[in-house]
C-alpha cells in the first residue's frame, strides 16, 4: 500500500506525525504538506505564483513541503513528486479542531483530501475536536483500521470519508456514528485594529458551538454526544429537489433574452 499524507496545519504539526506513526507499518508513506499552517484554505489552489517544493532531511519517511495550500500540496504530490506512481490512499490530518457542518466549506483538511477524491483515489480526512491539548491517539488508531478497508472497497473511489473524533479518553466515548453534514449557519465577524501606521481588519469566527442544538444524526450532534462521527462526502452540490421549481425563473430568463 502507498499512502500520501497531507494536512492543513503544516508539516511540523504533531497531528500529521501521529498519523504517520500509525500508518507507516501498512506500507510506503509519502508526506507532502504545506510548509506552514493553512487553516481555512478550503480547496483553494495557487495559479498565479510558482510553488517551491523542498525535500526534508528525513531518512525514515519521504517528506516534502510545498509553500502553498493543502490542495496545492496534494496536487503537487500526485502530479509531480509521485508522478506515474500508484497511490492507494490519500489521508489528510490529523487536524487540531473539528471539521463539521458548514466548516467543511472552509476546511483545508477536507480540501486536501478532496484532491485525492477528485482523482478517484480513496481519501480520508481526520480531525479531533480540540485545538488546545488535542488527543490524537484514538484518531490515529482509527486511521490504521480504516486505511486497508478503504483501499479494498470500491465504494471509497466514489466518496470522501470525513471523520471527527472527540478529544476524550476512550472510556468516555459513547460510540461511532455514520452521520450527515449538519446545516450549521455560523458566520464571521470583523475586528478592527491599528498598528500606528494604518488600520487593519481581522476576520474572526462567531463561535456558537456551545449553544447550537444540532439535529440528531448529524456530525455535530454525534460529537456533542461524545461519539465519533464518520461522514461520507461527495462533490455533487446541486440541490436536486429545487430543480423542478425553477421553471418560472427559467421562463422569465428566456423571455428577457428572447431565447
Amino acid at each position: 500500500m502507498h499512502i500520501l499524507i497531507s494536512n492543513d496545519d503544516g508539516v511540523n504539526a504533531p497531528g500529521i506525525w501521529n498519523l504517520v506513526n500509525a500508518l507507516k507499518d501498512l506500507g510506503k508513506i509519502t508526506v507532502v504538506a504545506p510548509d506552514r499552517e493553512q487553516s481555512g484554505a478550503s480547496s483553494s489552489i495557487t495559479l498565479h505564483n510558482p510553488l517551491r517544493v523542498t525535500k526534508m532531511p528525513r531518512e525514515d519517511i519521504a517528506t516534502y513541503t510545498v509553500d502553498g495550500t493543502p490542495s496545492d500540496a496534494v496536487i503537487v504530490g500526485i502530479g509531480h513528486i509521485l508522478y506515474k506512481q500508484k497511490i492507494d490512499l490519500v489521508v489528510s490530518g490529523i487536524n487540531s479542531g473539528s471539521n463539521m457542518g458548514s466548516d467543511l466549506l472552509y476546511s483545508g483538511t477536507v480540501g486536501a483530501a478532496l484532491q485525492g477524491h477528485h482523482m478517484r483515489i480513496p481519501a480520508l480526512s481526520l480531525s479531533v475536536t480540540s485545538v488546545r491539548e488535542p488527543r490524537f491517539d484514538i484518531a490515529a488508531s482509527l486511521a490504521k483500521t480504516l486505511a486497508p478497508l478503504m483501499v479494498e472497497q470500491r465504494l471509497f473511489r466514489q466518496i470522501l470519508l470525513n471523520v471527527n473524533v472527540p478529544s476524550e479518553p476512550l472510556d468516555k466515548l459513547e460510540g461511532i456514528e455514520i452521520t450527515r453534514v449538519a446545516k450549521t449557519r455560523f458566520g464571521f465577524r470583523t475586528k478592527k485594529g491599528d498598528d500606528g501606521r494604518r488600520e487593519f481588519v481581522w476576520i474572526t469566527r462567531n463561535n456558537r458551538w456551545a449553544r447550537y442544538q444540532p439535529e440528531e444524526g448529524t456530525d455535530v450532534w454525534a460529537v456533542k454526544n461524545k461519539r465519533i462521527s464518520m461522514t461520507p462526502i461527495w462533490t455533487d452540490i446541486t440541490h436536486t429537489e429545487t430543480l423542478p421549481r425553477l421553471n418560472r425563473i427559467q421562463s422569465a430568463a428566456r423571455n428577457a433574452l428572447d431565447l
